[in-house]
């Protein structure tokens, strides 16, 4: 979103665009879950994970009133593997119904294009804030992660698994 109001997009628009992209994938993914129960691999797998995901909500009432929040926040917080897909296949597993998820991601995702849009269009306008130099910035930060990533789990860990 920064990057598109950097090239004079309007705000709302690049939200919205987002917010209508993420809604696409949770429908095709809603529609199409029970597909992946049919692969020989993923099938039992996912199965498995479904069918604990609803007893833990029945073993656990307070569950069952929090994860319709817990999920909006999953898709709110702009984090690798959080967002419209993987908040719909997390819904799914948690056994929530399928307009239950829907709403969740929906709020969540507009939530995340509203806060990040109008933030980045309030630094660009009202503070002078060149937002390339954010997104370079966020750039920076991705690459550093997955460089420390890199690192610790190639040549940190191992080492420590050894000894």
């Amino acid at each position: 979103i920064p990057a598109a109001i950097a090239l004079r997009l309007p705000w709302y628009a690049i939200g919205r665009s987002l917010t209508f992209i993420d809604i696409l994938c949770s429908l095709f993914m809603l529609w199409n879950f029970d597909l992946l129960g049919r692969f020989p691999i993923f099938g039992p797998w996912i199965s498995r994970l479904m069918r604990r995901g609803t007893e833990q909500i029945a073993r656990h009432a307070w569950l069952e009133r929090a994860y319709f929040l817990g999920l909006v926040l999953f898709v709110f917080f702009p984090f690798q593997g959080t967002g419209a897909l993987s908040g719909s296949i997390l819904g799914k597993m948690a056994g929530m119904p399928t307009g239950e998820i829907f709403l969740a991601v929906i709020t969540g995702s507009a939530l995340q294009s509203l806060v990040i849009g109008l933030s980045a269009y309030a630094l660009n306008r009202y503070l002078g804030v060149d937002l390339w130099y954010l997104v370079i910035a966020i750039m920076a930060f991705i690459l550093l992660m997955t460089l420390g990533s890199y690192i610790w789990f190639r040549i940190i860990s191992p080492s420590r698994s050894d000894s």
